[in-house]
């Protein structure tokens, strides 16, 4: 242990004017985010002891604005023949600034996993009701007077499967239907022309006669109109 060669309780000067070259004033960087460390030479001493002592100050930090609590070890250390106080400042953390720390992060973390929750909710759903989206399109562009067969489009799903099928058998029964009434109203229509041509024939011979009225030619004169009107209507 290195014994100072003051007494006890004495206050002694040194001399610093034939040692100005041998003393170094630098000082470490000062960065008050991290631990801090300074090395001061001194020029008198007071009580020498090379015992550490605690203390509690306050220290501005520019990233805050505003003062900070700080615990500061202080020692007396001898170098080169020259006395150092040396200085080390931590930063001390309350249980309120723990806390809120602490809070923020929770926070953030519980904003992020609903965030992502939704938008995984999202794109699952809009996978899973890709396949019913296809099936209201195919509803959608059906056409019974078409004769091409509408395609249903295939999923790995159950249920939009059933659905499928049972729009595709509708479908196709729809246009089954439609071919046949639409083959019997042209059948239909084809055996009507005989007789209304008949029918056209004996109004022509009934418009020559000279014994009708008015109201008889008028109603006669009507008639072709009509048989035209329900050919058309095939």
């Amino acid at each position: 242990m290195y014994k100072s060669p003051f007494g006890a309780g004495q206050l002694r000067r040194i001399s610093l004017e034939g040692h100005k070259s041998r003393i170094t004033t630098d000082t470490l960087p000062r960065n008050t985010n991290q631990n801090q460390t300074e090395m001061t030479p001194l020029a008198y001493i007071q009580r020498f002891s090379n015992e550490a002592v605690f203390s509690d100050t306050l220290i501005y930090l520019r990233r805050t604005g505003k003062m900070e609590s700080f615990r500061k070890l202080s020692a007396i250390q001898p170098i080169d023949n020259q006395f150092y106080k040396l200085e080390i400042v931590n930063i001390i953390f309350e249980q309120d600034d723990i806390f809120d720390v602490v809070s923020q992060i929770v926070l953030r973390l519980f904003f992020f996993m609903i965030l992502a929750l939704i938008i995984g909710s999202i794109l699952i759903a809009k996978q899973l009701l890709a396949p019913f989206e296809q099936l209201l399109h195919a509803i959608a562009t059906f056409n019974i007077k078409s004769e091409q067969p509408q395609t249903i489009p295939a999923t790995n799903i159950t249920e939009f499967q059933r659905i499928g099928g049972f729009l595709e058998r509708m479908m196709s029964k729809a246009k089954k239907d439609y071919q046949t009434l639409k083959e019997f109203t042209e059948n239909a229509s084809h055996e009507m022309q005989t007789p209304i041509a008949v029918a056209k024939g004996k109004l022509e011979i009934l418009q020559q006669r000279n014994d009708l009225n008015e109201e008889q030619a008028e109603l006669i004169e009507t008639c072709p109109a009509r048989f035209e009107q329900t050919l058309q209507a095939k």
